[in-house]
């Protein structure tokens, strides 16, 4: 059975609303008693939870942008590749961040990228985005078939053998089919009468 604790909810409303963080007022030695009587220090969590559970309005936990000390210019890299922060432009993730060589292309094009398109870097280099390093693709099964030409395939022997059942299976369906094609197909009229 999960603890049930009793709140100081006045103490805790006038410690948040005078201006003191969660933080703070985990810091500050609150306590709270479970069902059982025990003394427990709430976490920051904790404490941010029950506000809420309150109705109480949250103050923001950080400052977001250029007015982070963190901040860092906008600019991320992501699995090798460059983002940069730009919320209101078209391209932006939900997270307000935009892949610069997305960003770079369309720039040069004069013009916006389809969701289709494809962004190569030509050098396979993810952060190298100059514009001659860079080439667009109309769609992905483009992109695949210039950039992976002339490049055998590393298939382990599992996959040969799952690519050979799939192709035995294949087979014997179009043979079936084939089969119940000609079963059920009705002869041709050798010198049948012509009624109309």
């Amino acid at each position: 059975m999960p603890l049930r604790y009793n709140w100081p909810d006045a103490k805790l409303l006038r410690a948040y609303t005078s201006g003191k963080s969660c933080n703070e007022i985990a810091e500050s030695g609150l306590v709270v008693k479970d069902q059982f009587g025990r003394p427990h220090s709430p976490t920051v969590g904790g404490i941010r939870k029950r506000l809420i559970a309150l109705g109480c309005e949250m103050r923001s936990s950080g400052v977001r942008g250029p007015k982070n000390k963190s901040w860092k210019g906008g600019r991320r890299v992501v699995d090798g590749y460059v983002w940069l922060r730009m919320p209101d432009h078209h391209l932006a993730q939900k997270n307000g961040y935009v892949a610069e060589h997305r960003l770079i292309a369309e720039q040069v094009l004069g013009r916006r990228l389809k969701p289709e398109e494809v962004v190569h870097h030509d050098d396979d280099d993810k952060q190298n985005n100059r514009p001659t390093n860079l080439v667009v693709y109309p769609d992905n099964a483009t992109h695949m078939r210039e950039t992976r030409k002339g490049i055998k395939p590393n298939w382990t022997p599992e996959g040969l053998a799952r690519i050979a059942a799939a192709r035995e299976q294949r087979v014997a369906r179009c043979r079936a089919a084939r089969a119940e094609r000609e079963r059920t197909q009705r002869p041709p009229l050798s010198a049948g009468i012509r009624l109309g």
